[in-house]
């Protein structure tokens, strides 16, 4: 079995938007938002409102240490202009935060991201359950 290959030019782009902020590989909300045609705002109060959820291996605000390393990194990219003019410290998502996000967004963006998850996991599950087989028999 070969796993589906969900790949796509967006997703390429967002994997290289990628940021590594306390240890973690992370998003910025506003390009999970994005992602899932919602407002960054909208994202961050579903974040807020599901804090339960959202423990800090999940979704962390920065702290102005990390937002200035976050700019560096950007302007270093030549994105700094992406940021716009931000007046409140932004939240990071790390790849499970991304994943339970979809979880709690109702756009058809967001239902398609939960469903592909939901088949690269079941996949990858029977990839591993014919690879048991086959070294066990």
């Amino acid at each position: 079995m070969i796993l589906p290959d969900f790949t796509t030019l967006e997703e390429e782009a967002d994997a290289a938007a990628a940021l590594t902020l306390r240890g973690r590989r992370v998003l910025l909300s506003r390009d999970v938002a994005r992602q899932f045609g919602v407002p960054t705002g909208q994202l961050n109060q579903n974040l807020a409102r599901n804090a339960e959820k959202f423990t800090e291996d999940y979704a962390f605000k920065l702290d102005e240490a990390e937002f200035q390393q976050v700019i560096a990194v950007m302007a270093a990219r030549g994105e700094v202009q992406a940021l716009g003019d931000l007046t409140k410290l932004p939240w990071v998502l790390t790849e499970k935060g991304v994943l339970m996000s979809a979880t709690i967004l109702r756009t058809p963006q967001a239902i398609a991201a939960t469903r592909r998850m939901i088949e690269v996991f079941l996949a990858a599950q029977a990839l591993e359950a014919e690879l048991e087989g086959m070294l066990s028999g």
